[in-house]
């Protein structure tokens, strides 16, 4: 009976990853190679095209793993957006499958369940337009975590290599990943004198080595991304950012935003921002988080003690980061949504609330659902032009990166905030006006010294040195393009004084 059991099992979990598949299959078919940039995923794809190219360097801008694997993808597909987008749609369902496996050691229905409305997640659905490390990370800390979550008796010394191994490639992904290593060396560490065995001694071994070549990487690549952790939650403490940001009113804004930012798992799992007034909202979805972190604590332990100590440091962390940076970007939480899902649906069944359960059920796959047709309506307007780069938080951008990529000559030089992207965007080499001079009588000298044709201007540029130059000088700098959001203007020589 216990075999057959096993069996069924198997061919549930075979049937769930055929349905998964055509899912995925049509979202693909519906978006194509159209995808949604940012300033995070042109990092990615920008060093992933010259990496595929044979142009290796360290300017990656984070851990290196996902510009890897697009470069691998872009090397049998190149210029392939849609061999990229299949390639994040085979990770994210990669990964909610492992999960389901690995909750299924606890509560089989309750993973079951927590599977199909993880699928249908806001976080989930963005993500599968965005080409971002989130997809990869998702699938390398569940696979991490059933590797080490194994009992000792039957894992062996095979699965805690396996699990060593990736646990640096998790460092190597998103430097958060330290969490898990974390995690893994808090909970693998004997107590009470007890002697460390081989399976022990090869997760320390690979925690060590994770902590190890996250700094490597950090301090090859030059990015500055653990000592940028640092500074933020240490140096930079946002209540003393300038003088006046101490007076009362302000310090208890400041606190009312930071707390509003806490409500950010209650949002993803709720899978909607509920209507009404801004305080109203932020209470309920405070509320809302307090609930799912309750959950979690109670759910998240026994089997999946080691994915419960790695879920409260990862939402700590990736909390502090909303607060201090002030972005509540729901796929910051994707690659533990699985398990925030998972301990609150668990809870529901066995306090037998299963009515408050199907409630919550629906109207979570309704969201996602509406979702879903936007995503796939987003990723065809407009259908016609054949660009398949979106940029729908500035659709002016988009234009203005169209026109460059379409009018101006393969060898011509941009300036432009945000710089990798637009490189993506126009397939054109360009300089980062972050680094311009922030006196507007040496930014003239500057573009001219790095060959610079054209400058774009977006809402990141505003009032610089480099916004007020173009614009006070029109016949040095003739607008080509001039939309509500984003700005064009070619760069010509200066002119020559004539003699008397």
């Amino acid at each position: 009976m216990r075999r057959f059991a096993m069996g069924g099992m198997q061919v549930t979990w075979a049937i769930a990853a055929v349905l998964a598949a055509l899912l995925a299959a049509l979202l693909l078919a519906g978006i194509g190679p159209h995808w949604e940039i940012s300033p995070d995923s042109a990092t990615y794809v920008g060093a992933a095209q010259r990496w595929a190219a044979g142009r290796f360097d360290t300017g990656a801008g984070g851990p290196p793993l996902t510009s890897a694997a697009f470069a691998l993808v872009l090397r049998a597909a190149p210029r392939g957006y849609t061999a990229l987008n299949a390639w994040n749609h085979l990770l994210l369902l990669s990964g909610i499958l492992l999960a389901w496996r690995l909750l299924a050691r606890d509560d089989p229905r309750a993973a079951g369940i927590s599977a199909v409305l993880s699928l249908c997640s806001v976080a989930l659905i963005n993500a599968s337009t965005q080409l971002l490390s989130e997809p990869l990370y998702l699938l390398l800390s569940v696979a991490a975590l059933r590797c080490v979550t194994i009992p000792r008796q039957s894992g062996g010394a095979r699965q805690a290599v396996a699990g060593a191994a990736l646990l640096v490639a998790l460092a190597l992904t998103r430097t958060i990943g330290l969490a898990l290593v974390l995690a893994v060396a808090w909970t693998s560490w004997p107590r009470d004198g007890v002697r460390l065995d081989t399976r022990t001694r090869l997760l320390l071994l690979g925690s060590a080595a994770a902590c190890c070549a996250a700094v490597a990487w950090d301090s090859l690549a030059g990015a500055g991304y653990i000592g940028g952790w640092l500074r933020m939650f240490a140096v930079d403490d946002p209540f003393a950012s300038a003088p006046r940001s101490l007076g009362v009113g302000a310090l208890a804004s400041r606190a009312w935003h930071g707390a509003a930012m806490l409500g950010t798992p209650g949002r993803a799992v709720l899978n909607v921002t509920p209507p009404g007034s801004a305080w109203a909202r932020d209470t309920v979805l405070l509320l809302a988080s307090l609930l799912v972190l309750a959950c979690a604590r109670r759910a998240l332990r026994g089997k999946l003690r080691v994915a419960g100590v790695y879920v409260a440091v990862y939402v700590t962390v990736v909390l502090a980061h909303m607060i201090f940076m002030g972005d509540d970007d729901l796929r910051y939480l994707l690659p533990v949504m699985p398990f925030l899902v998972y301990s609150v649906v668990v809870t529901a069944l066995r306090g037998r609330h299963h009515v408050a359960l199907a409630a919550w059920a629906l109207l979570f796959v309704g969201v996602g659902t509406q979702r879903l047709v936007r995503v796939i309506r987003a990723a065809h307007l407009p259908a016609e032009d054949g660009f398949e780069i979106r940029r729908s938080s500035n659709t002016d951008l988009e234009q203005v990166a169209r026109w460059l990529r379409e009018h101006s000559a393969p060898d011509a030089r941009f300036a432009a905030r945000q710089r990798s992207m637009l490189v993506v965007l126009t397939r054109r080499e360009g300089s980062d006006l972050a680094s311009a001079p922030r006196s507007a009588n040496l930014v003239a000298a500057w573009l001219e010294a790095r060959g610079v044709q054209y400058v774009v201007l977006h809402d990141e540029a505003k009032g610089s040195a480099t916004a007020t130059l173009v614009t006070r000088m029109p016949r040095r700098f003739p607008p080509v393009m001039i939309l509500p959001r984003a700005g064009l203007y070619r760069v010509l020589a200066p002119a020559l004084p004539t003699g008397g």
